[in-house]
C-alpha cells in the first residue's frame, strides 16, 4: 500500500478511500504516473509496492510550500522507465528557493533505480540539509549516453556546511553500470558501511566509484565498507579537497587506478586497505595506492599498494605502479607501504624539474617496499625550502632497483625524448636530454632531494637495497 502526504490534495485520498469497503485489504500496488512531494510531505511505498512511472522523474521533491522536511519512507521500488538519462528521485527547481531539507530512507530490500540519476538535484542547495539512508539498492542501470549515478549532488555547488549526510549501511548497495556511483556534491559527509561500486560497460571508461570532483568532501570508509571504481575508488578534481578516513576492515580499491587519487590535495588516515592496480584490460592504468598531485597528509597503519600499472599516462610516460604517489606533506607510517615498482615518490614529472610542490616529512614505524624499484624517492629541485625533507627511520625500508645505464635515455609514448629532466642530481647537472639516472633514479633503497635533506644516522642500519645504496645526507641528528 502506498501512502503520501503533501504532494497530492487530501480532498482528493478522502474521496478515494471513502468510496471502498474498509478495513483496507494490503494488496501489492503498482503507481504509475509521476509523484510530487512538496514541502512538508511524506511519501511512503511499503514493501512489495512500486513507483513505476514511464517519466522523468518518477519522483519529484520540490520547494513548494517552503522549506518544511520531505520524507521518502521507501521499502519497496521507485523507477523510472522513461527513455534516455531519466531520474528516480529528483529535488527539482518547482516551487523557486534554494533551501531544502530532505530525508531519504531506503530500507533493506527496497530498490530505487533507472537508467540514469537514481537520486539527484536539480538545483544548488545553499540552505537546510539533505540526509540518505540506505540499507537496500540505489542504482543507475543505464549505460553509452544514457547512463548515470546512484547519487549525483554535482549541481549542489555551495552546499551548507555538513548538510550533505550520506549513509550507505552495511547491507546498503549504490552502484552505477557505466558512471560514477556517488557524486557527493558540496561539504558532504559520505559514510559507508556496505558497498559503492562503479562499473564501466567498455574497457577504458575512466568511471568513480567516489567522485568529489572540485568541492570539499569527507568519505568516512567503515568497517566492511566497500569503495570500488572502475578507475579511481575515490577521485578528486583540480580544485577539490578531501578527507578519507579509512577504517580497519575497509577497503578501498581502483581497479584501473588509484585507490585514493587527487589532482589537488587531500588527507588520508588508513587502517584498513587501500589499493591501486591494472585491470588487466585495458591498454593504460597507472594503480597507484594514493595519488596526490599537490600536497598530501597520509597516517598509515594498514595496508597501501599499487599493485600494477600498464601504459602510459596523459602526457605519453610510462605509468608505474607506486604505493604512494604525492607532490609534497607528511607522511607517518606504522603500517606497509608497497607499490609494484617504486613505493614512495615525491614529484610532478609534468614538470621539466619533475619537482613536488612542497617539503615532505616522512616517519616511518612499518615497511615501505619497493618491489622492483626505489622505496623512497623525493625529487624536489625548486631551490627554496621546498627542497628540504626529512625522512625518520624506526621500521625497514627496501628497495629492489638497479642504477640505470648512465648514458640510458627515456623517451615518451610517442618516441621522442623526455624533456622533462631538467636540474642537479646528486652534483651533476641535467639539461632535458631524458637521462634515464634523472628520472628513474639512482638504484638507491632512498634517494634524498636536492635540498637541506635530513636523514637521520640511525636510520642506515635498517634501510636496504638490492643494490648498492647511495646516501644523500646533507645534514644528519
Amino acid at each position: 500500500m502506498l501512502r503520501w502526504w503533501g504532494g497530492v490534495s487530501r480532498l482528493t485520498l478522502i474521496a478515494s478511500v471513502s468510496s471502498l469497503t474498509l478495513p483496507l485489504p494490503s494488496l501489492a500496488a503498482d503507481i504509475t504516473t509521476q509523484q510530487t512531494v512538496n514541502s512538508g510531505g511524506t511519501l511512503t511505498v511499503n514493501a512489495g509496492d512500486r513507483v513505476i512511472a514511464n517519466a522523468d522523474p518518477a519522483v519529484a521533491l520540490t520547494g513548494t510550500g517552503g522549506s518544511a522536511l520531505i520524507t521518502v519512507n521507501n521499502s519497496g521500488t521507485i523507477q523510472s522507465t522513461a527513455a534516455g538519462a531519466s531520474r528516480a528521485i529528483r529535488f527539482t527547481n518547482t516551487g523557486g528557493g534554494t533551501t531544502r531539507n530532505i530525508l531519504i530512507n531506503n530500507n533493506a530490500g527496497a530498490v530505487i533505480q533507472t537508467p540514469g540519476d537514481a537520486i539527484q538535484s536539480q538545483i544548488d542547495i545553499t540552505a537546510g540539509s539533505i540526509t540518505i539512508n540506505n540499507a537496500g539498492t540505489i542504482q543507475s542501470q543505464g549505460t553509452g549516453g544514457s547512463n548515470g549515478q546512484a547519487i549525483d549532488f554535482g549541481n549542489i555547488v555551495t552546499g551548507v556546511v555538513n548538510g550533505i549526510t550520506i549513509n550507505n549501511l552495511a547491507t546498503g548497495v549504490m552502484s552505477s553500470a557505466d558512471s560514477d556511483a556517488v557524486r557527493t556534491g558540496n561539504n558532504a559527509i559520505l559514510n559507508n558501511s556496505g558497498l559503492i561500486i562503479s562499473n564501466a560497460a567498455t574497457a577504458g571508461n575512466n568511471t568513480d566509484a567516489v567522485n568529489v570532483q572540485n568541492f570539499t568532501a569527507t568519505v568516512n570508509n567503515l568497517t566492511g565498507g566497500t569503495i570500488s571504481g572502475s578507475r579511481h575508488g575515490i577521485n578528486i578534481g583540480t580544485t577539490g579537497n578531501v578527507t578519507v578516513t579509512n577504517a580497519a576492515g575497509g577497503v578501498i580499491l581502483g581497479r584501473n587506478g588509484s585507490g585514493v587519487g587527487s589532482d589537488n590535495i587531500g588527507t588520508v588516515t588508513n587502517f584498513g586497505r587501500i589499493t591501486g592496480t591494472w585491470n588487466g584490460v585495458s591498454a593504460n592504468g597507472d594503480g597507484d595506492g594514493i595519488d596526490v598531485d599537490n600536497a598530501a597528509t597520509i597516517t598509515n597503519a594498514g595496508i597501501i599498494e599499487g599493485t600494477g600499472a600498464s601504459g602510459f599516462d596523459s602526457n605519453g610516460r610510462a605509468n608505474n605502479s607506486e604505493g604512494i604517489s604525492i607532490g609534497g606533506g607528511t607522511i607517518i607510517n606504522s603500517g606497509s607501504i608497497t607499490g609494484l615498482s617504486f613505493a614512495i615518490v615525491v614529484n610532478n614529472d609534468s614538470v621539466v624539474s619533475r619537482s613536488g610542490v612542497a617539503a615532505t616529512t616522512l616517519t616511518n614505524f612499518g615497511t615501505i617496499t619497493g618491489q622492483n624499484g626505489f622505496a623512497v624517492r623525493f625529487e624536489n629541485k625548486l631551490g627554496d625550502a621546498r627542497d628540504n625533507d626529512t625522512l625518520v627511520n624506526h621500521g625497514t625500508i627496501t628497495g629492489n632497483g638497479s642504477i640505470p645505464e648512465p648514458t640510458g635515455i627515456v623517451l615518451l609514448q610517442n618516441g621522442s625524448v623526455d624533456g622533462n629532466s631538467v636540474g642537479t642530481l646528486d652534483g651533476a647537472t641535467f639539461t632535458g636530454t631524458g637521462s634515464a639516472r634523472f628520472i628513474r633514479g639512482d638504484g638507491s633503497a632512498i634517494q634524498m632531494g636536492e635540498g637541506v635533506d635530513t636523514l637521520p644516522t640511525s636510520a642506515r642500519s635498517s634501510a636496504t637495497t638490492a643494490a648498492p645504496s647511495t646516501w644523500r645526507v646533507a645534514t644528519t641528528s
